[in-house]
């Protein structure tokens, strides 16, 4: 199911509701609910979850519930001979999975083919796919998932386009600080431009679409702002990453949508949540130290064939 927003008062009032609509409709689990307990989806299937856990975990669980609807793991209706145990997690033997690691599953998006949809996530079903990678740790399964989904990353001095709401600001901070201090030339919208500028992160302004850059001989006008709007360094491929944080308070809904409108046109990395935000400069971090290994991503196909016997996680006959 979908992911749910809300306060405390919404929550309460799903838990409430949620047995009578369990009891009602004879099914088990939990429905995604908005404030005013909406229910926008209810079915019973993970057909994306359940291969993700059971890749992680060495654990067929398709394989698991199907036994369990056959009461095969049932003590009064299975006989003797075909009762079974329920499988462990993360077995020591037969589909065994190397010690501390991190699974990370990412959502892959076809944007850049849906004319004029704006690439802004919400409760819904967007993505049309999704890479699972692993990693020594989080920040290192995160950005092999990302480079996986076929995500370009910015390079020690590309320009970052930074653009977020007010609400977002005291959490953008740190992460847009910490770009800096890699070496990614700034960019930002007036607000955001302002608020970095006071708190020490050097950056560059650049007009919002929906306003007229100023004119001048030179690259800057007198107030600092660059003679050429947010979408003109997308499409001129100066920025190689943007990072969108909109609230639905936002007074610049249009110029919020064409920022990242244009940034799927033209193929443009483009962030819009905080938490991603914040992982992203936490490995990209990381990765400049040099505690990763093993960021060149490869087709599923193409691994296979390299892959050794002795090195492969999976038996020849496992599921994959």
């Amino acid at each position: 199911g979908g992911g749910g927003g809300g306060g405390g008062g919404g929550v309460d009032s799903s838990q409430n509701r949620r047995p009578k609509e369990d009891h009602h409709q004879e099914v088990d689990g939990s429905f995604a609910s908005m404030n005013d307990v909406r229910v926008i989806e209810c079915n019973l299937r993970a057909s994306r979850s359940v291969p993700f856990v059971s890749k992680a975990t060495g654990v067929d669980f398709a394989d698991v519930a199907t036994r369990v609807l056959a009461g095969l793991f049932d003590e009064d209706e299975a006989p003797q001979r075909q009762r079974k145990t329920l499988p462990p997690l993360y077995p020591e033997n037969g589909h065994a999975r190397p010690k501390n690691f991190v699974a990370v599953k990412a959502p892959m998006f076809s944007f850049a083919r849906l004319r004029g949809a704006d690439p802004a996530l919400g409760v819904e079903m967007a993505s049309t796919g999704e890479v699972a990678c692993f990693g020594a740790d989080a920040e290192e399964a995160f950005l092999k998932a990302l480079l996986s989904t076929n995500m370009k990353l910015p390079q020690k001095g590309d320009h970052v386009l930074l653009s977020f709401a007010a609400p977002y600001a005291h959490r953008a901070l740190a992460p847009a600080y910490q770009l800096h201090e890699l070496g990614y030339e700034l960019y930002a919208t007036e607000g955001t431009a302002n608020y970095l500028l006071e708190r020490g992160v050097p950056c560059s302004k650049v007009a919002f679409p929906t306003e007229q850059p100023p004119s001048s001989s030179t690259s800057k006008s007198t107030d600092g702002l660059l003679a050429r709007d947010a979408t003109d360094v997308l499409k001129d491929g100066t920025v190689r990453l943007v990072v969108n944080l909109h609230s639905p308070e936002s007074t610049r809904l249009a110029d919020n949508y064409l920022i990242r409108r244009t940034a799927a046109d033209f193929n443009v990395a483009l962030i819009t949540n905080t938490q991603l935000f914040e992982m992203l400069a936490a490995a990209l971090k990381r990765h400049k130290l040099g505690d990763f290994v093993a960021l060149q991503p490869a087709s599923l196909f193409h691994h296979y064939e390299q892959e050794s016997k002795d090195d492969a996680w999976t038996d020849v006959d496992e599921f994959h």
